[in-house]
């Protein structure tokens, strides 16, 4: 949603809409980028707060990113800013999460609860990339 939204709003910059998704496609990749650099912190973040406080940081970079990009602004800057907001919430929840799993099943449960954790959250994509699509 984050790449439509930015396309979108960047198409009433005076881009083309080439110009616009292509444009939308890089702050994409910034958003992967800042998961992948703050996974780690979060991880060690995780091993020293335990992983719902840093479920709730992420969670509140997210609500932060995706309300900030609610805003019918078309300067890519800030744009970028939320890309990287809605990153750093991705990179902190999901090592919590995992986390929160590792310690709340026994040893013996560890892989099926992963699996289905795995499983919940491609079922989300699917259903999120489906109704996208429709939109």
């Amino acid at each position: 949603l984050l790449i439509l939204q930015a396309t979108q709003l960047l198409k009433h910059g005076g881009r083309s809409p080439t110009a616009a998704a292509s444009v939308a496609i890089l702050l994409y990749a910034g958003h992967n980028l800042t998961a992948a650099i703050v996974a780690p912190a979060g991880g060690t973040w995780t091993d020293r707060q335990g992983p719902r406080t840093v479920f709730a940081a992420g969670a509140a970079a997210s609500v932060l990113a995706y309300g900030g990009s609610a805003f019918p602004s078309q300067h890519w800057l800030l744009l970028a800013g939320c890309f990287c907001l809605a990153g750093a919430g991705i990179g902190l929840a999901e090592t919590a999460e995992s986390t929160l799993v590792a310690q709340l099943l026994p040893e013996g449960l560890r892989g099926s609860g992963f699996g289905l954790l795995g499983g919940l959250q491609s079922a989300g994509d699917l259903l999120s990339s489906t109704i996208v699509g429709l939109l």
